[in-house]
C-alpha cells in the first residue's frame, strides 16, 4: 500500500468498504481527500458501491471536519523514531504505524492474565513509551522453562518477524519486543474486548446476526492482506479474532503464520507438531498448509461465530474428521441462524480440493452485506417473530412462496414472519409521489400484496397510510370493463355449485394427493385443508342404501348393540353428522402436528436423522420431551464407556446439555 495513499485506505476500512480501495485509488483516480469534490453517484456505481454510498459521503464529512484533515496526509516511517518519539500524535493510535522496537522491561506494568498457553502467558499491561505516553498493551511472555528451548525461542522470532512488517487495520499491530534474560515478551496492541469466541459464547442466541456479517468481511479483508503479502496464518479461529471495538474485529496469534517464498505455493509442517483438528483435509493428512487451506478455516471460523462458538466436530478425532470429510464427503451443518448465502460460502471454502475453492480476493466480493428489511405495521402471532413497525429485520431465509425467517434487530429474536408485513422498497431513481399520482398500474409494492381470489375481487387500486406507497384510483372500478368480460365467460357461481354434487374426477383427486403431500410450510396457522366430501343430494327420493357385506357373527364374542335411530325425521338432525370431522381431515390434522414434534425434536438433539427423530417419538407415545432425552442418551452412550443408567444419571445431573455431559 503506498503511503500517500493510506488515509484513502482507512477511510473506507472505517465505513467497511476497504475492498473498494483500489478500484477507488485506480479507477476514480483519487490521491488526495480534494478529489472527491469530482466525484458523482454514478462513478460510485461504476466500480460497484451502490448501496452504501451514504455512508461513504458520511465520512468523507467527518474526515474533513477532523481537527487534523488539514494538516496533510500523515508522515510515513522515515520521519519518525523507532520508539515512536517523532511521528506525532498519531503514530502509535492510528495512520501509519512505526516499526517494532525494543522495549525495555522497566517500561511495562503488567496486570491481569488475559489468557495461557503451553508456551507462555499473556497479560494485560501498560507500556510507559520514552515521551511520556501511556499505551495499554498486551503482552506475551515466554515461560522461563520454554524459553531456554531453541525451538521454541526459533518460532517466537518468527512471530516476531512476521509480524513486524503487518500494517492492516484488522489484524492485530506489534509494537515492540522485549529480550532481556530470562524473559521473552512481545508487545502487542491490546484488543479491549477480548475474544470473539468468549465474547459469543456468553451471549448465545443474543448477538445482532448483522454485526456477525460485518466482522465476516473484515476477517476476509486482513486474511486477503496476509494473503498479498504470501502469508500463511494456519490457525484461523473464533479464539483467534479479536474484538478491537464492538463494531471492529482484528486477526491475531500469529504463532503459526509462516512465509511462502515466491517458488512455493505451499508449506509442509514438521511431523512431530501439533495441528488443529478444524484445518482443511491435506493439512490433517500431510501437514500441508496454503493459501487454500486457510480459506477451509476461513468457512470453519464462521460456522462457529454463526453457531456462537459450539465446537466443530465436537468428540471426534482428526483421523476421524478426515474420513468423513474426504471419504463420506461430510460437512458441517447448516447453523440455525446463518442466512442462506452464507453458508453458501462456507460450502465453497469447504471444497475437497484445494484449487476450486475461491482466494480471499473472491470471498470479499461474496461476502456482501446481509438482506434487510423494515416492518411496515406491527405484527404478533405465537411462535412467531414479533415486529413493530419501523423494525429493522436481518432476513436469515427467505424462500418464495413461504415465511421468511429473520432476526429483529431491536429485540435480536430470531423467528418467522410473513413477508407481506415488511415495507416494500421503492426505487429511489423515481419520485414516489410521481408514481403514485400519474401511473394507476401496481408499483413493486404490488408484490408484497395478495392476488384477489379468482372471479370475486377486482384489484384496481391500494391504499396506504403512506402516500409514496399508495397506487391507483378507485374511479376505475366501473370503467375498467375487462373484469367484467372475464367474469361473464367464467358464469354464474349458482352453475358452478351445481358440479359439487357429482362426484370429483381423477385429475381432481390426483392433484388434491399432491396438495396434502406437500410439506412446504405457509404457516404453521394456515395450512390448506382437504377438500370437504360432497353434500348430500335430498332430491333424490329414490335413495337406497348400498347393500353391505354380511358379517357373520364370532361364537363367544359381545357384539354392543346398534345405535337407536334418532327420534324424528328432521333434515337438521341428519345433518349433524356433516358438522363432525372427517377421518381424512383428522389424519391432515395428526400429520402436521407429528411433522412438527419431529422437527422440535431434530432441533433439540443435533446430528439426529430423520428417522431416528420419528422411531424414537413412535417409541414415546409422541412425547417430544422424552423422545428428546432418549436420543440424547443413546448419543451419549454411543461416544463414551458408561452404561444407560450412568449416561441417564449423567444427563440428569447436567439438565440433559448433551454437550455439557459429554465432558464428564
Amino acid at each position: 500500500m503506498e503511503q500517500d495513499t493510506q488515509w484513502l485506505y482507512q477511510l473506507l476500512a472505517d465505513v467497511q468498504l476497504e475492498k473498494f480501495y483500489l478500484r477507488v485509488r485506480d479507477g476514480l483516480n483519487i490521491t488526495r481527500i480534494e478529489h472527491f469534490a469530482y466525484v458523482k453517484e454514478g462513478d460510485l456505481e461504476h466500480i460497484g458501491i451502490s448501496k452504501p454510498q451514504r455512508r461513504l459521503w458520511d465520512a468523507l464529512k467527518r474526515y474533513k471536519t477532523s481537527r487534523n484533515w488539514r494538516s496533510g496526509v500523515p508522515k510515513g516511517p522515515s520521519g519518525r523514531a523507532p520508539d515512536g518519539s517523532g511521528g506525532g500524535e498519531h503514530n502509535l493510535d492510528g495512520g501509519s504505524r512505526a516499526l517494532p522496537s525494543l522495549i525495555q522491561d522497566c517500561e511495562l506494568v503488567l496486570g491481569e492474565r488475559l489468557g495461557s498457553g503451553s508456551f507462555g502467558v499473556v497479560k494485560k499491561g501498560e507500556w510507559h513509551t520514552p515521551t511520556g505516553r501511556v499505551l495499554p498493551v498486551a503482552v506475551k511472555s515466554l515461560r522461563s522453562s520454554m524459553s531456554r528451548h531453541a525451538e521454541t525461542l526459533t518460532d517466537f522470532l518468527q512471530e516476531v518477524t512476521s509480524m513486524q512488517s503487518l500494517d492492516h487495520p484488522h489484524i492485530i499491530r506489534l509494537y515492540g519486543v522485549v529480550l532481556t534474560q530470562p524473559l521473552k515478551m512481545q508487545v502487542t496492541e491490546l484488543a479491549p474486548l477480548g475474544s470473539l469466541y468468549d465474547t459469543l459464547r456468553s451471549r448465545q442466541y443474543e448477538y445482532p446476526l448483522a454485526r456477525l456479517w460485518l466482522f465476516a468481511c473484515q476477517i476476509a479483508a486482513g486474511m486477503d492482506y496476509l494473503e498479498t503479502r504470501r502469508f500463511i496464518h494456519r490457525d484461523l479461529a473464533a479464539r483467534n479474532v479479536l474484538l478491537a471495538s464492538k463494531d471492529m474485529v482484528k486477526i491475531g496469534d500469529f504463532g503459526l503464520m509462516r512465509g511462502l517464498s515466491h517458488d512455493a505455493d505451499h508449506y509442509i509442517m514438521s511431523a512431530h507438531r501439533r495441528i488443529p483438528f478444524a484445518c482443511a483435509p491435506e493439512s490433517l493428512r500431510v501437514g500441508s498448509f496454503s493459501h487454500a487451506s486457510d480459506v477451509w478455516m476461513y468457512g470453519v471460523t464462521l460456522w462457529e461465530m454463526f453457531t456462537y462458538c459450539e465446537e466443530p466436530w465436537f468428540g471426534l478425532s482428526g483421523r476421524q474428521i478426515l474420513w468423513r470429510v474426504e471419504r463420506e464427503g461430510e460437512r458441517l451443518e447448516k447453523p440455525p441462524d446463518s442466512p442462506q448465502e452464507l453458508y453458501a460460502v462456507m460450502r465453497k471454502c469447504w471444497a475437497c480440493e484445494p484449487a476450486e475453492r475461491p482466494d480471499f480476493a473472491r470471498l470479499i466480493a461474496m461476502v456482501t452485506e446481509p438482506m434487510e428489511v423494515q416492518a411496515g405495521r406491527e405484527f404478533s402471532e405465537a411462535r412467531k417473530l414479533a415486529l413493530a413497525p419501523g423494525d429493522l429485520v436481518t432476513v436469515v431465509e427467505h424462500l418464495e412462496h413461504t415465511e421468511w425467517r429473520g432476526q429483529n434487530q431491536r429485540t435480536l429474536n430470531v423467528g418467522w414472519f410473513p413477508p407481506c408485513v415488511i415495507m416494500p422498497p421503492i426505487p429511489p431513481s423515481v419520485p414516489p409521489v410521481a408514481v403514485a399520482a400519474a401511473n394507476p398500474a401496481p408499483n413493486p409494492a404490488s408484490n408484497f400484496i395478495s392476488a384477489p381470489v379468482k372471479g370475486s375481487l377486482h384489484h384496481a387500486a391500494h391504499g396506504d397510510v403512506h402516500v409514496d406507497r399508495s397506487w391507483g384510483s378507485p374511479d376505475n372500478l366501473e370503467s375498467s370493463s375487462s373484469w367484467r368480460q372475464a367474469r361473464e365467460k367464467e358464469g354464474s357461481n349458482l352453475i358452478k355449485m351445481s358440479a359439487l354434487g357429482r362426484p370429483a374426477a381423477p385429475a381432481m383427486a390426483a392433484r388434491s394427493v399432491v396438495m396434502q403431500q406437500d410439506v412446504r410450510r405457509f404457516s404453521e396457522a394456515s395450512v390448506l385443508p382437504p377438500p370437504r366430501p360432497p353434500p348430500p343430494n335430498f332430491k333424490r327420493a329414490n335413495w337406497k342404501p348400498q347393500r353391505r357385506p354380511t358379517v357373520h357373527p364370532i361364537p363367544g364374542a359381545v357384539w354392543p348393540p346398534p345405535p337407536p335411530p334418532p327420534a324424528g325425521g328432521a333434515n337438521l338432525v341428519k345433518m349433524a353428522q356433516l358438522a363432525r370431522s372427517t377421518p381424512q381431515l383428522d389424519e391432515h390434522v395428526d400429520g402436521k402436528e407429528r411433522l412438527r414434534e419431529r422437527e422440535k425434536v431434530m432441533e433439540a438433539v443435533h446430528g439426529v436423522t430423520i428417522e431416528e427423530a420419528h422411531g424414537a417419538l413412535q417409541r414415546n407415545e409422541w412425547n417430544p420431551l422424552r423422545a428428546e432425552q432418549q436420543l440424547k442418551m443413546e448419543q451419549l452412550y454411543s461416544l463414551s464407556l458408561c452404561s444407560r443408567e450412568d449416561c441417564l444419571r449423567i444427563l440428569s445431573r447436567y439438565q440433559w446439555n448433551l454437550q455439557l455431559a459429554s465432558r464428564y
